[in-house]
């Protein structure tokens, strides 16, 4: 017996409204530069740009791109697959 009127429904729609959050969260804590980096090497999954990008470290002759790609590589393997999932990356032109 529900007393306070709330369902499953109800609850499947906060569940959504948390994802949400979460979500917009992860992009936060994305920069710019960042999202830009992981959209020239994201692939099938979170794994496979950690390992493109790792590949590619040793033919970086820019440190601030070197930089740049260790503290991506930090952040993606500290990202869950279901939020790396979620992230929409856009490449700008």
């Amino acid at each position: 017996m529900l007393v306070s009127g709330r369902g499953k429904d109800h609850e499947a729609q906060e569940n959504v409204k948390n994802n949400q959050r979460e979500m917009k969260n992860m992009n936060r804590i994305l920069t710019v530069e960042e999202s830009g980096l992981i959209c020239i090497f994201v692939g099938e999954s979170r794994g496979e740009a950690i390992e493109d990008m790792k590949r590619v470290l040793p033919y970086l002759d820019d440190t601030d791109m070197e930089e740049l790609s260790h503290r991506v590589i930090g952040k993606l393997r500290n990202m869950a697959d279901k939020d790396f999932t979620g992230l929409e990356f856009v490449a700008v032109k």
